[in-house]
C-alpha cells in the first residue's frame, strides 16, 4: 500500500510539471502554439434581438435563420 501511495504521489506530481511547462511555453513563448491564439470575430454572438448572418462557406449552417 504505502509504494501504491507513493507512485500516486509521483504521477501527480509529474502531471502538475507538465501543466506547467506547458503553461509556460504558452504564455512566456514567442510564437503562440494556438491555445488562445488569434482574435474573437466581431460579428460573433447575439446582437440587437438576433444572431448575425453566418458568412458563406460551403459547410455553413444555420439553425437560426
Amino acid at each position: 500500500m504505502k509504494s501504491f501511495v507513493k507512485r500516486a504521489v509521483l504521477v501527480i506530481l509529474a502531471i502538475i510539471l507538465l501543466v506547467a511547462a506547458v503553461s509556460a511555453v504558452e504564455y512566456l513563448g514567442g510564437q503562440p502554439m494556438g491555445l488562445f491564439s488569434g482574435s474573437r470575430p466581431i460579428n460573433l454572438g447575439f446582437s440587437n434581438g438576433k444572431f448575425s448572418p453566418p458568412l458563406w462557406k460551403p459547410n455553413c449552417v444555420s439553425s437560426t435563420v
